[in-house]
């Protein structure tokens, strides 16, 4: 079986909320620790990018098989955070297998479709994404780990988008509508709430 190792972006600094959508529960739990949780049960090493010295989201993390990466520049956007997980990554011998990207914020989704996105990877050229609906699509996703040098040159708002845009038809879609809702605003974790209390 194709080695598995998994990267959670956890750095943002939520200012669409206005208070910090990590430490917000659904289902007996925070979004953080659900999504490392998730994230650890299908991956090794399971990295979990959070910002520098936050005691409060390193505490939500004790007992799960993950390591911390620390970005004391989460205010440089989503592709520093990823560029430093990714060299982390790197630095731990991971050179071949798959690389999976999560986000903090999708909640609905299960180990199963994380499992199904690797199977997807693993059946095909190596990179895969989930299928939204509706012609978008997004994370999770898997990428070869021969991409992460490419990963490590991201800077400030940008992503890892560009690098599966570029190879098109080549990358495998799972269709995955629950990844669709992500916790960006108020609104949203309230309709979350409202269709599965806690």
């Amino acid at each position: 079986m194709t080695p598995v190792a998994g990267l959670l972006l956890a750095a943002g600094r939520s200012t669409r909320l206005g208070r910090d959508k990590r430490l917000l529960r659904f289902r007996g739990e925070t979004l953080l620790r659900g999504a490392a949780r998730r994230l650890a049960a299908v991956a090794r090493p399971a990295l979990v990018v959070l910002p520098a010295a936050d005691a409060r989201l390193a505490a939500e993390l004790d007992d799960l098989a993950v390591e911390i990466v620390e970005n004391p520049e989460p205010e440089r956007g989503l592709g520093r955070s990823v560029a430093l997980g990714a060299s982390a990554l790197a630095a731990r011998g991971v050179e071949r297998g798959t690389v999976l990207l999560t986000l903090v914020d999708q909640p609905r989704l299960e180990c199963a479709h994380l499992e199904a996105l690797i199977a997807a990877a693993e059946a095909g050229g190596g990179w895969a994404v989930c299928d939204y609906g509706g012609g978008e699509w997004g994370t999770p996703a898997s990428l070869p780990a021969s991409a992460l040098a490419d990963l490590a040159r991201l800077d400030g708002d940008i992503g890892a988008r560009a690098l599966f845009a570029a190879r098109g038809e080549a990358v495998a879609r799972v269709p995955c509508p629950e990844a669709r809702l992500d916790v960006d605003r108020s609104d949203d974790y309230e309709r979350l709430v409202g269709e599965s209390p806690d």
